[in-house]
């Protein structure tokens, strides 16, 4: 079993790694063999503001009014600076255009099994 201080070493770990956020167009689902995006819009690359605390990282992404405008984004990834992929979540499809913005906001819990 990690004790409380092995489970801080891999929030930090995680923590320090992530790096940038982007969306994309697919409805495919998520399967954990996954590699990223399965279709991705390269213009929603963005920096990530990444935080941490006991055993949660939290991640906030913002894509403003002016980027990658004309889509209707259906999926979001995280990823480190070598292009490595921790998750893809699917959601109800975001029509951007030069009148929205979007913000997503997730949260990692570090807990043993």
């Amino acid at each position: 079993m990690l004790l409380n201080e092995g489970l801080m070493r891999v929030r930090e770990l995680l923590q320090n790694d992530i790096s940038t956020g982007q969306l994309g167009t697919s409805t495919d689902a998520v399967s954990q063999a996954q590699t990223g995006l399965q279709t991705a819009v390269s213009a929603s690359d963005q920096s990530v503001t990444v935080s941490g605390t006991d055993k949660l990282i939290t991640v906030e992404y913002e894509l403003d009014s002016v980027t990658a405008t004309g889509n209707t984004f259906t999926e979001f990834i995280v990823e480190n600076s070598s292009d490595e992929t921790f998750n893809r979540i699917l959601f109800t499809g975001i029509a951007h255009s030069g009148d929205t913005e979007v913000h997503a906001k997730l949260r990692f819990f570090i807990r043993p099994v």
